[in-house]
């Protein structure tokens, strides 16, 4: 009994000496000691004894919400701070499968919670100031284009910056000017998506290890819509169900996640996925979500019900050679252009027309040309009679192809398809991660590292333009067609 007694005094002595010390912060002190010590088996997803600690509404609010692990000013009654202290010589009950937290680190939470349990949501990390200029330009990995709502004629074509979104106006293919910063917490965004009307612009992101981030606004005005926090680690994948009302995407913590588009509260929960989800995308008519991932499965989800459906994709070992890593549904048909780790894109029904047999494939429709490396995203055109991938090569290039996949045509109620051809490939210089087309559908936009922005022409490949997307201390490093300068 002697260890507990001499370090509840050493604690108590500690804390006395410490009065005049500042309240610990939740944000800076508190939540990081949490994440790096508790939150791997204390999250949505993986919540361990029903308890979760990766916000601070979630410690507050107990096991199963209703029994308190914190009694704000209270340590005593705190469990939070009774299972990190050592009893009857054995060593403290948590973390479980971890190393003790040090005597400092308890120390620190005993007096956050004796002050009250804080929360300096404000203060903990504030909306990063956009930087006026990049003296290196970030990696970019995705990009978004669409029609300028306030400027007829022009367009709008968005990247991810270093906490904050870079929107460029585009008059006639070349970058006129920056119409927004659209600034966020997130240290890094990992996608983009425009409303379906044309007017939002929705990220995912976060900060490794920390919070992952979603977050809308308005191309109009540049406002923010809401800003949403989710798990202790980084968002991928958003997408907009058809009618606007809802933003999916999923997570490193293997959950596929929907939130409301005007204020960012969750709708849906769904945790069939084994591995992290990387990209989502929504049926024609709104009622079933397709979710990929590490997990090398492409899986079907009734929105409403919040039910797992199908494996979409075939479940046999070895079917497929990596994991998934990008989807996009087919325009006006429930058909999909999936693609990841093996480089070979295919074309997909979205839901079963026969019982599955072990070992089949039935769902799959097209298997288009392979590129030579990892893709890393794909989209189709407007009319679904063409398909665009970006795969990146040994770190060093990218490779963009383009291919036709033929109108579907009916005879005697029985669908008609033709075989896919391959329309163009390009060679980049460096390697990318995302794309997307104008508009109009005349130009493809593919994105990568070293901030790099290429403009390529949709029918044959041949590019266009070449520069860095955030504007750079040094313009001379921008130089080229279409630069920012």
């Amino acid at each position: 009994m002697r260890r507990p007694l001499l370090l509840l005094f050493a604690l108590t002595t500690a804390l006395a000496a410490q009065d005049d010390a500042p309240v610990p912060s939740f944000g800076r002190d508190i939540l990081p000691m949490l994440q790096e010590h508790c939150a791997g088996c204390h999250r949505e997803g993986k919540a361990k004894g029903d308890v979760i600690l990766t916000s601070h509404a979630s410690i507050l609010a107990g096991i199963e919400g209703t029994d308190p692990i914190v009694v704000p000013g209270d340590v005593g009654a705190s469990l939070l701070h009774e299972v990190l202290l050592p009893r009857d010589g054995a060593p403290p009950a948590m973390p479980e499968d971890g190393d003790p937290l040090s005597d400092t680190q308890v120390a620190l939470l005993a007096r956050w919670i004796t002050a009250g349990a804080p929360h300096d949501f404000d203060v903990e990390i504030p909306v990063t100031e956009a930087p006026e200029t990049y003296a290196v330009a970030p990696v970019l990995t995705d990009v978004a284009w669409a029609p300028d709502p306030s400027t007829p004629g022009a367009s709008l074509l968005a990247v991810p910056g270093r906490g904050e979104v870079v929107v460029h106006r585009v008059v006639s293919g070349t970058l006129r000017e920056i119409a927004h910063r659209l600034r966020c917490d997130s240290a890094r965004l990992e996608a983009l998506a425009i409303s379906p009307d044309g007017t939002r612009l929705a990220a995912v992101g976060g900060s490794p290890a920390r919070f992952g981030e979603v977050l809308a606004w308005d191309l109009r005005s540049g406002a923010r819509v809401f800003a949403s926090r989710f798990t202790d680690d980084c968002l991928f994948g958003v997408s907009w169900s058809p009618d606007g009302t809802q933003i999916a995407f999923g997570a490193a913590d293997t959950v596929v996640r929907t939130v409301d588009a005007t204020t960012g509260e969750r709708i849906l929960f769904q945790g069939a996925h084994d591995d992290w989800v990387l990209d989502t995308c929504w049926s024609t008519d709104g009622s079933h979500l397709v979710t990929v991932g590490r997990d090398r499965s492409m899986k079907l989800t009734k929105v409403e019900t919040q039910q797992f459906i199908d494996n979409i994709t075939s479940i046999t070992p070895g079917a497929l050679k990596g994991g998934l890593i990008a989807v996009d549904r087919r325009p006006m048909r429930d058909e999909l252009l999936v693609a990841g780790a093996d480089g070979a894109p295919g074309v997909f029904r979205m839901y079963r027309e026969q019982k599955r047999v072990i070992g089949d494939d039935f769902n799959r429709i097209h298997t288009l040309e392979a590129l030579p490396g990892r893709v890393f995203d794909l989209e189709w055109s407007a009319n679904g009679t063409a398909a665009f991938a970006v795969c990146s090569v040994g770190g060093t290039r990218a490779v963009v192809r383009g291919y036709a996949i033929p109108a579907v045509t009916e005879n005697d109620g029985k669908e008609m398809r033709g075989e896919p051809t391959t329309l163009w490939t390009r060679d980049l210089p460096e390697p990318a991660y995302g794309l997307a087309l104008s508009p109009d559908g005349a130009r493809l936009a593919v994105v990568g590292r070293a901030g790099s922005l290429t403009l390529l022409d949709a029918k044959t490949g041949a590019v266009l333009s070449s520069t860095v997307a955030v504007p750079l201390q040094n313009p001379a490093d921008a130089a080229g067609p279409g630069d920012l300068r």
